[in-house]
């Protein structure tokens, strides 16, 4: 808007690429306006050329940006928008927005920093400067050329990928770092006219295009010329470069007050200094003008400023120069800065590796600016615990030791974009994490460092042998498991397990599970792992051997990878001895005849493992008749090869009797022996007797010992040494009349059984009557000989070794104590 107002409104939510989010225009007055939340890169919410009047209108003075604009000036009445036009000022001019209307006046602003193109928004002043000085000579070429539509194509098209010769031409002067200064430009045609250009813009009201104007002018004659040279028409950032700056007086006088300013240069370059061989010259830091008082006729004189490159491109420098009696003259020359730059990457080719393998490192530069580079080097400068061994350079790199360091020296310059590499091997020798730092340079640009990491990996496992018999009864097999876990941080290959001793066992046989290999090395079992074990896995199998005799035996395995020392476990079996005693005792030494003979058999483990199936066999029994056993539950009675045989139900814990009554009749006189045969199917057979007289009834026999002895042992068993917590505790009790002597009122009394609680009693034989306190008594004679028994059960609350303790009496005998202790443990287990 121009010269407007806007009243009692509301404006938010605009943005606007460059200029006035909210309200862009000419000397605006906004009343009772409220602007909240508008954008734009300069004047977020207003834009004004001049002022702006606010009434009632609250806007921060960060929001609103001001530009001055220069003088007025109007479009001629007989222009044409999509022509060349003429201004009131004397300028030519274009139309610079292609979808604006018609311009009637506005304000000149020498800056052009509103001619943008609408796509990018970049600012186009300098490609339309370039495309008037390079292309209108005279006012006949302005008139009948018509350079519109080539203006629009820089501010409203894709110039730059127009293909438009013209265009393509300004763009490529552009590109070359060719720049026109916006007053005082002047060039020479090849006839020596000299042209003069004034470049500006005519900013316009709302709704209204903007204008590119310019004007040029011929001069018939100069007299003094001026001529801009780049020493150094390359350079590198951050290098000098120097400008020759010459005066020549080309006319047959003397002229004076010779001033030339050189302020018209790219960012890119920041001025030094200066110097000259005439003395003549000075410098003005104030105004930034080197003076000369006078030139005579036809002479020339030079000095040159020295410039700082920080960056790279192309870059212009303009001079501008006159003198009291001549003509503005212009000159400019351009510079090119290079950037010389590289990267480089120290690459870990195998990032982990085991110990003692090698790691390798390829080192790779990449030249990335616009120069050669020189004299690349590269030094290793830390590696430690890594231990240099080699390096491949294929011929390209010049290897050297420098101070204790390896260093390598590229032997040709390294072209932009091109790369150079070589590959350098170590040896590891310890186990972490080691850091390979390397710095490189060249004699174009600083020191650069790059490192990478390589990881020794630690290798480990560990080995379990577990005895999955730890005890077993000898001719049975013990059964070893063999588990090898990977620990460590890298794959285990050439798993080996070696059985390197088991005295006392013989091998049999392994669980082929598919992943070993099995063979007979050197005398000793080796199993070898088909494949590598990964990290983290683990891999095992059984072996089993035969035992041949008792004891303790200790295997002993080795076991070694590729990676590891070797490792050494062991286990140990025991190898358990069955065995049991019988006896057959005659409860009825004397007896008429006709009555029965009763005997006792008794088979008392007396091994160290459990037996199952014991049986009793009636072997002998002449002159006596088998009549019936005493059944209390215990026993299975069966005829077999026309002998009387009895199983036990139940296994024969160590320690335990196993006690069994049987009666014969009596059908003759005489003293007859009967023979019993006893066994398992842990142990061979083992026989016992025991003989019966029978006398007429007619006859008088004596009885009588000649000394009596009354004798009695007590013995308590744990039938389950070793139960959990919670679970139930069992006692065997046997009372064995071990004199020639009966023994009457026999009584067994529960002395102590601390961590104990009493539960219950069994009585397979029904020969114990329990009394009222914790006791029990036999309610019949004891024989000489006899053993009579029977079971207490207890019940488990807390982990502990508990000893229970029993007395035993009779009339004839004084007491006896026995006592067995318990294991009670707790239930526990590892993962």
């Amino acid at each position: 808007m121009s010269y407007g107002q806007v009243v009692n409104s509301t404006i938010e939510n605009n943005t606007a690429r460059q200029y006035g989010g909210g309200v862009y225009g000419f000397n605006p007055t906004l009343v009772n306006v409220t602007l909240n939340n508008n954008d734009a890169a300069v004047g977020p919410e207003i834009y004004v050329h001049d002022n702006v009047t606010l009434i009632d209108t609250n806007v921060s003075d960060d929001k609103i940006s001001y530009d001055l604009l220069g003088e007025s000036a109007s479009v001629l009445g007989d222009s044409d928008i999509s022509h060349l036009m003429r201004l009131s000022n004397g300028y030519y001019a274009y139309c610079a927005e292609h979808q604006n209307g018609e311009p009637s006046s506005g304000q000149m602003d020498n800056s052009m920093k509103f001619l943008r193109n609408v796509i990018t928004g970049e600012e186009v002043a300098d490609y339309l400067k370039i495309l008037i000085y390079d292309t209108i000579n005279s006012e006949y070429e302005l008139k009948t050329r018509n350079l519109h539509d080539y203006v629009w194509e820089f501010t409203d098209g894709d110039f730059r990928s127009s293909n438009i010769p013209i265009v393509k031409r300004v763009i490529e002067l552009y590109d070359a770092g060719f720049r026109i200064n916006g007053t005082s430009a002047t060039k020479t045609l090849a006839n020596g006219t000299v042209l003069l250009y004034n470049f500006s813009s005519l900013i316009t009201g709302s709704g209204q295009q903007n204008l590119f104007t310019f004007q040029f002018a011929q001069i018939d004659f100069v007299n003094e010329t001026l001529t801009k040279q780049t020493v150094n028409k390359t350079v590198l950032i951050n290098q000098y470069v120097e400008f020759t700056i010459t005066a020549r007086n080309t006319i047959n006088e003397t002229i004076y007050n010779i001033f030339i300013e050189d302020k018209d240069y790219s960012e890119g370059l920041q001025y030094v200094s200066w110097r000259s061989d005439d003395e003549n010259w000075s410098y003005n830091e104030t105004n930034g003008t080197w003076n000369l008082p006078s030139l005579d006729a036809f002479e020339n004189s030079t000095f040159t400023v020295i410039f700082l490159a920080y960056k790279n491109g192309t870059f212009y420098n303009n001079a501008t120069g006159g003198s009291s009696n001549s003509s503005i003259v212009y000159s400019f020359d351009v510079v090119r800065v290079l950037n010389a730059n590289f990267t480089v990457e120290k690459i870990a080719l195998n990032k982990t590796v085991k110990l003692h393998e090698q790691t390798e490192f390829e080192i790779v530069v990449h030249n990335t600016g616009e120069v050669d580079l020189h004299n690349v080097t590269v030094i290793e400068d830390e590696y430690d615990g890594l231990i240099y061994d080699s390096h491949n350079d294929n011929g390209y790199w010049n290897h050297s030791v420098v101070d204790g360091k390896h260093v390598w020296s590229l032997n040709y310059a390294l072209s932009p974009n091109q790369y150079a590499a070589f590959k350098v091997l170590f040896n590891t020798t310890a186990y972490g994490n080691f850091t390979n730092v390397v710095v490189v340079r060249t004699n174009e640009t600083g020191n650069k460092t790059v490192n990478n990491t390589t990881t020794v990996l630690k290798p480990g496992f560990v080995v379990e042998k577990v005895t999955l018999t730890p005890e077993v009864v000898l001719g049975s097999q013990a059964v070893f498991n063999i588990v090898v876990r990977n620990i460590g941080e890298t794959e285990l290959t050439n798993v080996t397990v070696i059985e390197d001793s088991y005295d006392g066992l013989v091998y049999d046989s392994f669980d082929d599970n598919g992943y070993w290999t099995h063979a007979f090395v050197d005398g000793k079992n080796v199993w070898t792992l088909n494949g590598a074990l990964p990290v983290g896995e683990l891999i095992g199998f059984k072996v089993f051997f035969n035992t041949t005799r008792e004891g303790n035996f200790t295997n002993i395995i080795v076991v070694k990878t590729n990676e590891t020392d070797n490792k050494t476990v062991n286990n140990t079996t025991t190898v358990l001895k069955p065995d049991l005693i019988v006896e057959k005792i005659t409860l009825t030494k004397y007896l008429q005849l006709g009555q029965k003979a009763v005997f006792e058999i008794v088979v008392h483990n007396v091994g160290e493992c459990a037996l199952d199936d014991v049986f009793i066999i009636e072997d002998q029994y002449d002159g006596l008749i088998y009549d019936s056993f005493v059944d209390n539950g215990n026993w299975k009675h069966s005829v077999v090869n026309n002998k009387n045989k009895w199983v036990l139900n139940d296994i024969l814990h160590p320690n335990e009797f196993a006690i069994l009554i049987v009666n014969f009749n009596t059908i003759q006189i005489g003293n007859f022996t009967n023979v019993v045969i006893a066994g398992s199917n842990g142990t061979g057979n083992k026989s016992t007797n025991n003989t019966t007289e029978v006398f007429d009834d007619n006859e008088t026999h004596n009885t009588t010992n000649s000394s009596d002895i009354a004798s009695m042992d007590l013995i308590k068993t744990a039938v389950t040494p070793k139960v959990l917590v919670g679970n139930q505790v069992i006692f065997q009790i046997i009372v064995h009349n071990t004199g020639n002597v009966n023994l009457n009122n026999v009584t067994i009394k529960e002395e102590s059984f601390e961590g104990l609680i009493y539960d219950h009693f069994y009585d397979y034989t029904s020969l114990f009557n329990k009394n009222n306190d914790l006791s029990w008594t036999l309610n019949s004679l004891l024989y000489p000989g006899e053993y009579a028994g029977f079971y207490v059960v207890f019940n488990t609350t807390t982990n502990g070794t508990f000893v229970n303790v029993v007395s035993g009496s009779s009339n004839e005998t004084n007491n006896t104590t026995s006592n067995d202790t318990v294991d009670v443990v707790k239930p526990d287990f590892t993962i």
